[in-house]
């Protein structure tokens, strides 16, 4: 994983999601990269989108590349921001 020389992480944080977006819609967007793990989509405390996603991958160099392939991409009509998550 050369792009992150001091991780191993597969878990990534996507921000900026549009509030229309379907966990189906990010896996399917993340699973060119390599096969996801998981798609998790916190809620708001009244129960909306919150705007932000975690997609776990099963395999580091996979989430490595979805970081450099979908950073900065757009998601129906919005730039997503995806870096690797804290924990």
């Amino acid at each position: 994983i050369e792009a992150f020389p001091n991780t191993h992480r597969s878990r990534l944080i996507v921000r900026n999601l549009p509030f229309k977006a379907r966990v189906e819609d990010i896996q399917k967007l993340f699973e060119a990269c390599g096969p996801v793990k998981e798609v998790s989509m916190p809620k708001s405390p009244k129960g909306k989108a919150a705007g932000f996603c975690f997609v776990e991958f099963f395999l580091p160099s996979d989430a490595a590349t979805a970081v450099q392939r979908l950073n900065g991409t757009k998601l129906k009509e919005r730039v997503i921001a995806v870096d690797v998550a804290v924990s």
